[in-house]
Parts: C-alpha cells; structure tokens; sequence
C-alpha cells in the first residue's frame, strides 16, 4: 500500500482508539481537534460540523505524511524487530516529537510531563496503534523466488 494512504489509515485507526479512550472517560477529548482548532484559530462551536472536518483533515494529513517519513526511516534503518513492532517503535517515536517537544514549542499543548492525568498514557497507547497498523500496511512482502535450478 502507498505510504501516504498507509498513514491516513493508521491515523484513522488510531482516531478509533482515542474515541473509545474518550468513552471510558481517560480522555476529555482527542488531542487532534484541540491542536487543530489551535494552530487555525478557530473558535466556533465544539463539535460543529466545519471543526469536525477540518480537525479530521489535518489528522489524516498530518498521519499521511508521517506514513511517508516512515517509508523513508524504514528503507534507511533496519531493525532486528517483528514488523508491528518497528512501526509501534516508530509510533512512539512520533508521539514524544509531537507531544514533549513540537506541540510545547508552538503553545499548543503542554509538555507530555506536565499535562493532566490520563492523556499521556492514552496517546502513547494511540502512537503504537498508529505504528503498528502502519508498518502493517506499507511492509512488502518478499516475493517468492520462482527460479528455477
């Protein structure tokens, strides 16, 4: 599968873990809309229709285009590692850039250390479903060899 179309799925697979998060109350909401609504500005109402869809499409591109970085770290890093685990790897790699340093730096969201009680867990779980569905859909398998001797 294409990387970037491999990242938009992970990331919509991992939007469904942080729902189901948020229904069992770890979460207030998905990090994904505050930072959106943050970064363009907007204020309307929580939970109109134009937040959705743009809190979506910058989740889903933003996931794409990490899905690309992927394809590139994995053709120039090979680890020792069962796939889904390189990808949770990867995953996990994304969440501390993103959430301890890139979203503090901008004032998007706090630090991961000092934000409040169940969001860090939930998004290093989310992070390793990302990864792992990812390196699951962009893996190539070996073709078989139909030489013959």
């Amino acid at each position: 599968m294409n990387s970037l179309l491999a990242g938009a799925v992970a990331s919509a697979v991992m939007s469904g873990s942080m729902r189901l998060a948020q229904g069992l109350g770890a979460i207030d909401r998905p990090p994904p809309g505050t930072i959106t609504e943050r970064m363009l500005g907007t204020r309307s109402r929580r939970g109109s229709a134009r937040n959705a869809v743009q809190n979506t499409a910058s989740h889903l591109a933003f996931g794409a285009a990490m899905g690309l970085v992927f394809e590139q770290a994995r053709g120039a890093v090979r680890l020792p590692l069962p796939a889904p685990l390189n990808g949770a790897l990867f995953g996990l790699g994304v969440w501390a850039a993103s959430y301890e340093a890139a979203l503090p730096v901008l004032r998007l969201l706090p630090p991961a250390h000092r934000d409040y009680p169940g969001r860090p867990a939930t998004m290093i779980v989310a992070h390793l479903v990302y990864g792992s569905v990812l390196e699951l859909l962009v893996r190539r398998p070996t073709a078989p060899d139909v030489r013959r001797s």
